[in-house]
């Protein structure tokens, strides 16, 4: 699948080497060229990249203020800089602020790799996005399941046996408030026999959850 991939480079020379490197490294090109500051902001707003490949100095722009516009739009996509000549301090700095890598210009058969890793790197942090949204959703789905259920229900710390959280049911049928059903153990809370209840308190440790009246 051909990558769509952003250069920011005012050499039209390097422009090309840099592309001639890629597609001989295997690795299939959709590219855009943008010569100056300008061309950079219009092509990122008007479109989305796969990676983004930037020159570290410019006439008018460098990788840094490249990087910081990427970041204002809050785009994730991997941006990797490309140097003549970069100091540690400011290689440093420009993966401080987001950069997935720099490459400097005459270690050039480094780019391929960095450009795979930068890719594989952003999957994992599309997937982990994912995770977390998904988690989140199921979250809201059992909040709103606990919270709105007929039945009396309560979260209990099984270590302490003490109440974490209860639902509004479980209020009305206590009829305490929500702070101070949290006071209370749950053996408060059930007519039972002291046989009974260590018998429940058993199953809570073992399997997590218990239905009792």
């Amino acid at each position: 699948m051909a990558m769509n991939i952003l250069f920011l480079e005012d050499s039209l020379i390097d422009y090309e080497l840099i592309c001639e490197l890629l597609v001989e490294s295997g690795i299939e090109l959709l590219p855009t060229h943008a010569l100056n500051k300008q061309s950079y902001q219009q092509a990122l707003s008007s479109q989305r990249f796969d990676l983004i490949v930037s020159d570290y100095q410019l006439p008018d722009y460098n990788a840094f203020d490249a990087l910081h516009h990427r970041n204002e739009l809050e785009i994730d996509t991997p941006f990797i800089c490309v140097s003549g000549s970069i100091g540690e301090e400011s290689a440093i700095d420009l993966l401080k602020n987001g950069a997935a890598d720099y490459v400097l210009k005459d270690r050039m058969s480094r780019l391929p790799f960095a450009i795979r890793k930068a890719l594989e790197e952003a999957n994992e942090r599309h997937e982990r996005r994912h995770m977390q949204q998904e988690l989140e959703k199921s979250e809201a789905k059992f909040r709103h399941l606990f919270e709105n259920h007929v039945a009396a229900k309560v979260l209990i710390d099984p270590e302490t046996g003490y109440v974490v959280e209860a639902n509004e049911a479980a209020v009305q049928l206590v009829g305490e408030t929500q702070e101070t059903i949290q006071l209370l153990n749950w053996r408060q809370l059930a007519h039972s026999t002291s046989v009974e209840l260590d018998e429940i308190s058993r199953i809570i440790m073992e399997e997590g959850k218990i239905h009792f009246e």
